[in-house]
């Protein structure tokens, strides 16, 4: 990662269309109370396997999180009470075309949700033909 000299293995669980449509059946609308609380739920399994791998112990390297604020964000706020390095994304989920999240407000919600790093899927910065510091830079 650019800036940051240290290994950094990072649990990657952002998933959102993937979970609501593949495992739910969710499709055409947004999910309903039950079912965004499911998938909730899973990210909490997720992150209680991933604490249980951080104090087990990794060889070399940081571990650290990728999860996002519309299923995940008391994994967010539980990894900042930890000391958990986590990033968060910033792509909406499930489009072929990139596009933000948060539309042209996705820089206050940078600066709101305050994650170590921030990602856009590598196959959307390669198609736009730009660098996360160049998106960032603005801020």
């Amino acid at each position: 990662m650019k800036g940051y000299s240290n290994e950094l293995y990072i649990l990657a669980f952002d998933h959102r269309g993937t979970l609501t449509k593949g495992l739910l059946g969710v499709e055409g609308r947004s999910p309903n109370e039950e079912e965004a609380s499911r998938v909730s739920s899973m990210k909490d399994i997720i992150f209680d396997g991933f604490i249980e791998a951080k104090e087990t112990g990794i060889g070399t390297g940081e571990p650290a999180i990728l999860v996002d604020e519309t299923f995940g964000l008391q994994v967010q706020q539980k990894a900042k009470e930890m000391g958990v390095k986590f990033a968060a994304p910033v792509e909406k989920s499930g489009q072929k075309v990139f596009d933000f999240e948060y539309g042209d407000e996705f820089g206050e919600k940078i600066k709101e949700v305050n994650a170590e790093n921030f990602e856009i899927g590598s196959s959307e910065i390669c198609a736009l033909g730009i660098e996360m510091d160049v998106i960032l830079s603005g801020l």
